[in-house]
C-alpha cells in the first residue's frame, strides 16, 4: 500500500516553500510548485501618491494623513490568499492526504482563514515559526515534533 502524501508548506508573508513527504524515513521532497514568491517592493513603490495633508484651523501647522492600511500588509494578504487558493485547489484534486502549515503566527492565522474546505479537512498540524530561511535538513528537524519524516 502506498503511503499518503503529506504536503508541508513553509511560508511567510512574501514567499512559500512547498515540500512533500511520502512516509516515515522518506525525508522532504520539493512539492509542486516547489516555491512561490511575491514581489517585495518598498512601500514607496506600492503607493503612487503621498498622503494628503491639512492645516490647523488656528496657526500654520501642517499635518499629514496617515494611510489606513499598510501597503506591505495588503501585498502580504494577497500573497497568502493566493497560497490558500492553491492549496485548496490541490486538496480538491487529491494531490495530498495531509497538510502541515509552518509560518509566523500572523501569516499562519491569515493562511488558515483563506483555506477552503478541502484543504481544512486535510490539515494535520501547524507550527507557528518562520522557517523560510532554513535549509531542508533544518526544516525537517523543526518538524519532528509535529510530523514523522
Amino acid at each position: 500500500m502506498k503511503a499518503p502524501i503529506t504536503r508541508i508548506v513553509v511560508a511567510d508573508g512574501f514567499r512559500a516553500r512547498l515540500f512533500d513527504n511520502h512516509g516515515i524515513g522518506d525525508g522532504l521532497r520539493p512539492g509542486d510548485p516547489a516555491q512561490l514568491s511575491s514581489d517585495h517592493p518598498p512601500s514607496r513603490e506600492i503607493v503612487s501618491d503621498r498622503p494628503g495633508a491639512t492645516r490647523d484651523r488656528v496657526g500654520k501647522a501642517l499635518h499629514a494623513y496617515a494611510p489606513k492600511n499598510d501597503p506591505k500588509d495588503q501585498e502580504k494578504h494577497k500573497f497568502v490568499a493566493r497560497l490558500g487558493k492553491l492549496l485548496t485547489d490541490q486538496a480538491g484534486r487529491g494531490a495530498f492526504a495531509r497538510l502541515v502549515l509552518v509560518a509566523d503566527p500572523k501569516t499562519l492565522g491569515q493562511l488558515r482563514e483563506t483555506l477552503g474546505k478541502p484543504a481544512r479537512q486535510r490539515l494535520h498540524a501547524e507550527l507557528d515559526k518562520d522557517l523560510t530561511h532554513l535549509t531542508e535538513r533544518e526544516i525537517a528537524e523543526h518538524l519532528a515534533p509535529v510530523v514523522a519524516i
